[in-house]
């Protein structure tokens, strides 16, 4: 099989295999909830934010924003 079906194999797994982690751990999740909310938004944020770099940087600003 090629890589790339097997790096999208694994990563489309992430999400299912992480959902049924939480479900198996029942009400000792919660704690650790507000947790990884934070890691994750923080995540999501910087990766936009690096990915947005290069339009600021070459001036084109305006359209990264919209």
């Amino acid at each position: 099989m090629d890589p790339v079906l097997w790096i999208s194999l694994w990563s489309g797994m992430a999400t299912p295999l992480g959902g049924l982690l939480i479900l198996s751990l029942g009400e000792r999740a919660r704690r650790w909830l507000a947790l990884c909310l934070g890691i994750a938004g923080g995540i999501m944020a910087s990766v936009v934010g690096i990915d947005l770099l290069p339009a600021f940087r070459s001036g084109a600003w305006r359209g990264s924003l919209l």
